[in-house]
């Protein structure tokens, strides 16, 4: 899958746009959804509509201040697929079905998790935005859509009837709590180099000391950037003035606790350990993990890392079982457990 970007639309985009919606409509869909009307307007009076939208004083009466993107793959320029980020729910039917943000990906890109990959942008513009959660809605029988918002920390909140009576799910997703927010493309370097410092000066003597070196930590940081593209796990930061701690978590991969939430990597930049900033992300997570309805955390740690395992039994966790972890470490992983 490659790297995609969100860009407004311009009038350069004209045929370009109408192959994309050609397809839709090629496909038997004559809807496409966050497309501001593209599927019912000529290309002139579409551009001219989300140019209105995107402005309080010219907005429709029956709409919302909008921004409306393009999904382009940077290696080709296609359109792979069409956002709608609505800047509130100040319209009857958002608040009740729309919700903050509607896209689409064309027919010829789907499973390629593109989805994953445009909503995870989207949420980006919705932070920019200062958004501190958003409400998306879909059929309760689109598993892909459903999937894509669990992947992106979707909560489901309710399931109704939609206008025509079928069943549908109302989604949230958390973007800031307090100082913890979703990771965004610009933090990835400052979260590499606290995960790549927090291993040089925490892991010295059980870690072999390659894994320590430039080209590691090279890898490391490239595996961050990566987790974001792709939405691996759920990333966050703890931005205080700043950028000082990194959490990313999600379903475990442990083949006994594959109903438990993980908590895969947690860490705080040590000139600012010991101020309660790991205690706030561990909270986060678990709060994650509860509006989920998980009834059990995860969490591995070196077993000869004691820092860390007096932290998550000062929290509640219980050590479960050790796990040699391979020959790049000196060191056994031990298993914690809670419940929630």
């Amino acid at each position: 899958m490659e790297n995609l970007t969100l860009i407004p639309p311009i009038k350069a985009n004209k045929t370009a746009i109408l192959a994309f919606k050609n397809e839709f409509f090629q496909a038997g869909e004559r809807a496409i959804n966050g497309s501001a009307l593209l599927d019912q307007m000529d290309y002139e009076e579409w551009l001219e509509n989300i140019r209105r939208n995107a402005d309080s004083q010219t907005v429709r009466e029956d709409w919302v201040v909008s921004s409306t993107f393009l999904a382009v793959r940077e290696q080709d320029q296609r359109i792979v697929g069409i956002v709608d980020l609505r800047h509130s729910l100040g319209q009857p039917f958002l608040a009740e079905y729309g919700g903050h943000i509607g896209y689409a990906v064309r027919p010829s890109e789907r499973g390629k998790s593109y989805a994953v990959q445009i909503l995870s942008l989207a949420l980006e513009a919705a932070q920019k935005l200062g958004l501190e959660a958003v409400m998306l809605g879909c059929y309760a029988d689109n598993m892909g859509s459903i999937k894509t918002m669990l992947k992106c920390g979707g909560v489901l909140k309710e399931e109704k009837p939609y206008i025509d009576g079928k069943p549908m799910c109302i989604y949230w997703i958390t973007i800031k709590e307090g100082p913890v927010r979703r990771l965004i493309e610009k933090d990835t370097e400052r979260a590499a180099e606290i995960v790549n410092h927090c291993w040089k000066t925490t892991y010295a003597g059980y870690v072999d000391p390659v894994q320590l070196g430039e080209v590691w930590c090279g890898k490391r940081s490239e595996a961050i950037k990566d987790e974001f593209r792709t939405n691996g796990l759920e990333n966050y930061v703890f931005d205080e003035k700043g950028v000082k701690g990194i959490l990313s978590c999600g379903k475990s991969a442990d083949a006994d606790k594959t109903d438990a939430f993980e908590l895969w990597r947690i860490y705080v930049d040590p000139a600012f350990q010991a101020q309660g900033i790991g205690s706030k992300l561990l909270a986060f997570a678990e709060a994650l993990a509860r509006k989920r309805n998980y009834q059990e955390m995860v969490i591995w740690a070196f077993e000869k890392n004691k820092n860390a395992c007096r932290f998550y039994k000062k929290h509640g966790y219980k050590p479960d079982i050790t796990q040699h972890l391979g020959e790049n470490f000196n060191a056994e992983g031990l298993r914690f457990i809670k419940s929630l």
